[in-house]
Parts: structure tokens; C-alpha cells; sequence
């Protein structure tokens, strides 16, 4: 396991029934929410589906479920869940980790593109430690139809790349949006949107998906060049990103250990030597 994540920045792990316990219990809290605040009934079952229907009348909840998803109990248990937090020592190489405080859940609903990450890497906005780790978790068997993440193995060997810091994105197709009232509009924040300063780096490299199902998971370095991609499918593609750092790293504890995007601590405050201007 640990060669074949130094070599290609990647593993794919298999789930044991506690984990994927939990994962039925978000689901659950999910139903449960939507059933109380949009008097709709689902089941884990036939959520991903349904939620297709509910976007098309009532998009704020999916906008509010969106929002408020990483803070169920169950999206907690999972971002410091023991079979996880060993892993992630074992591929970090280190007995402390911190267990970042941030957990992304996506909602990635059928041929909306406009919410889609570009080709980048995780560290510009997770930072903590230049060791770090991504766990990516699926809610169903996800496969290339659905978006899984697509990836360049070994990519995380060329280091920190490059960026570009600013208010958005290139464009608004690939601006971060949050739902309100059946509109999207683009999120009000102090964080800056970070991008690679030379795509002609990456324009050309040739990223490669793989099936997940909803009994496996990606752990991959935050350095890993990934992207999200398109859901063609007829159902909502959930899935939930947790993340992981060495409190052991020496280059973290001389930058007072940068906390990222979620606490508004700007890439070009604590790694200046990899921001440009545009």
C-alpha cells in the first residue's frame, strides 16, 4: 500500500462495515432533514435520484442540505473515524495528525458544470502540512458517467505548483456557487480562488478515472493534480472529501501551522515564494 502511494500519489482502500454503517446514517440524516423542512419522503436507497426531482422545485433545500450536511454528526464521525485516521498516519508516516476542520460535501446534480473544479491541487486551500492527505468518499458506486474524480498519477512528485491568487475564477462557468432560492449566486468570502499559473503544465497531461463503489475510497496526496468532472448520469453524484495533516511536520509548525480556505488564512500569507501575479 505505502509503495504504491509514494509512487502514485493514490490508493484506493476498501470500506469495513463500520464505515460503510455510517455512510447509511449520513444518508439517513439526509431523508431525515429533507422530510422535516421540505415535507418530502426519500429513502438512502433512492436519495440520489430523488434529489434530481426535488432540484427542480424546491432548490433552496438542496442548496440548505448542501450547507448543512458536513455538520451532521454522522459527516463528523466519518472525518475522525479511527480506520481512517490510522491510514492516514500510516501514509503520512507520523504518530499525530490533525483531522482538518473542514468537511466538503458535494452535491453534484445531472449536467451542471458551473459548480466543477478546474485541473488543481488540494494544498493552495487545505495547506497544513506539505504531507497532506485527501480522503474521497462516495455515497453510491460511482462510476465515469456519474463524475468520479479524475486524476494524473505521480503528479504530486512535481511538488507545489504555481498560483495565481484572486477574487473568481477564470470565468463563471467555473465559479463557487451556493443555492438560494432556486438561483445560484456566487459565494461571499474573504478567500482568495487559487489556480495554476501555467496551464500549458497541465493542458496536455492525460487524466485517467476509475470506478468507485460505495464500499471503496480514494486516499490521494493534497499535492496530486485532479479535477471534478461532469455527472452525466440520471442521479445526484454525493460525495464527501475529509482531510488529513502531519502535526509532525517540521515546514508546517515554522509557518505556526496554516489552517487554509476554512479559517480565510490566504495561500499567499504562508507559501508567498508559490503565488504570482497574474
Amino acid at each position: 500500500m505505502i509503495e504504491n502511494y509514494q509512487k502514485n500519489g493514490i490508493i484506493k482502500i476498501s470500506l469495513p462495515s463500520e464505515i460503510t454503517q455510517l455512510q447509511n446514517e449520513f444518508l439517513y440524516d439526509c431523508c431525515n432533514f429533507l422530510k422535516k423542512w421540505a415535507n418530502f419522503e426519500t429513502t438512502p436507497e433512492k436519495l440520489s435520484f430523488d434529489l434530481v426531482n426535488l432540484s427542480k422545485t424546491n432548490r433552496d433545500i438542496v442548496g440548505k442540505l448542501y450547507k448543512v450536511s458536513k455538520r451532521f454528526q454522522s459527516s463528523r464521525a466519518l472525518s475522525c473515524h479511527p480506520y481512517f485516521t490510522e491510514i492516514a498516519k500510516t501514509l503520512m508516516n507520523t504518530e499525530l495528525i490533525s483531522c482538518y476542520h473542514l468537511t466538503i460535501v458535494r452535491i453534484d446534480l445531472p449536467n451542471e458544470e458551473k459548480f466543477l473544479m478546474p485541473a488543481h491541487q488540494d494544498f493552495p486551500y487545505i495547506q497544513g502540512s506539505i504531507n497532506g492527505l485527501t480522503l474521497y468518499l462516495t455515497f453510491d458506486n460511482i462510476t465515469s458517467q456519474h463524475g468520479v474524480v479524475s486524476y494524473k498519477k505521480g503528479s504530486h512528485n512535481d511538488g507545489i505548483l504555481n498560483v495565481t491568487e484572486s477574487d473568481s475564477r477564470l470565468n463563471s462557468a467555473q465559479t463557487e456557487y451556493v443555492s438560494t432560492n432556486n438561483l445560484s449566486k456566487q459565494i461571499e468570502t474573504a478567500n482568495k480562488v487559487c489556480e495554476i499559473a501555467d496551464m500549458s503544465q497541465i493542458n496536455n497531461l492525460k487524466f485517467e478515472q476509475q470506478s468507485l463503489s460505495k464500499n471503496e475510497a480514494y486516499f490521494f496526496h493534497t499535492l496530486l493534480l485532479h479535477r471534478s468532472e461532469k455527472n452525466s448520469s440520471n442521479s445526484a453524484r454525493i460525495t464527501m472529501q475529509i482531510r488529513f495533516d502531519d502535526l509532525l511536520c517540521e515546514d508546517s509548525f515554522g509557518r505556526n501551522f496554516p489552517e487554509g480556505r476554512g479559517r480565510d488564512d490566504l495561500f499567499s500569507n504562508n507559501f508567498s515564494e508559490y503565488v504570482v501575479e497574474k
